[in-house]
């Protein structure tokens, strides 16, 4: 799983870079809304964690500014806003705008990899941590695949 982090606190984005890792979860991380276009056109991410209060620009309105640019997306659009606004008004428009999740600040490491794996597997349509498609086997938490019940060899990512 491949992230994109978008998160203006320092140690907050060090930090969650450092227990996704842990996790075998590989990211990247911006500190500004206006960075994250360039990146976007250019690798592949399974999910973008945002962060809602951003110093160039509210982190809601970023989808719809991709969108308006014209900014080709190559990134499944899966977002988890993560915040520290804690109303409800704020969980509903993060989620009415086009969020799939919302974790409040401060939160456990473990919750939001689970969070992770839950959207995920809501968006694949996956609910078993066993993958069938076909003659191929996926389990994506252990990094194994097989095909008629022989052994991939994959990388981590």
């Amino acid at each position: 799983m491949h992230l994109l982090i978008i998160e203006d606190h320092l140690d907050l984005g060090f930090a969650l870079q450092q227990a996704l890792k842990a996790d075998g979860i590989s990211s990247e991380w911006l500190r500004r809304a206006g960075d994250a276009s360039i990146l976007l056109t250019e690798t592949l991410y399974d999910c973008i964690l945002l962060d809602l209060t951003l110093p160039d620009g509210a982190g809601l309105d970023l989808p719809a500014r991709w969108r308006k640019a014209g900014v080709t997306l190559k990134v499944i659009i899966i977002i988890i806003i993560i915040t520290a606004r804690s109303a409800l008004d704020d969980r509903l428009a993060g989620l009415d705008g086009g969020a799939d999740d919302f974790i409040v600040k401060p939160f456990a490491s473990a919750e939001l990899v689970s969070r992770l794996r839950a959207v995920l597997r809501r968006y694949s349509q996956h609910a078993s941590e066993v993958w069938t498609i076909g003659a191929l086997q996926i389990e994506p938490r252990r990094y194994k695949a097989s095909i008629d019940g022989v052994a991939l060899e994959l990388s981590p990512r």
